[in-house]
């Protein structure tokens, strides 16, 4: 936990362990146990045209 104090509210903890704790991690993904992951010709092709969407919204 930790704490924080603001002019407005006066001193306030926050907790984050219930958040980070309900993240998923690669690790928990159903079916993955952490391996990777064999993608054929068109998931790669895909994947390699929402990563280069992504970059260019990302730069602009």
């Amino acid at each position: 936990m930790s704490d924080y104090t603001d002019a407005s509210t006066g001193p306030y903890v926050i907790d984050a362990a219930p958040a980070l704790e309900a993240v998923p991690t690669f690790d928990d993904a159903p079916g993955t146990h952490g391996e990777l992951v064999q993608l054929d010709g068109d998931e790669r092709d895909q994947l390699t045209e929402l990563t280069r969407d992504l970059l260019a919204k990302i730069a602009a």
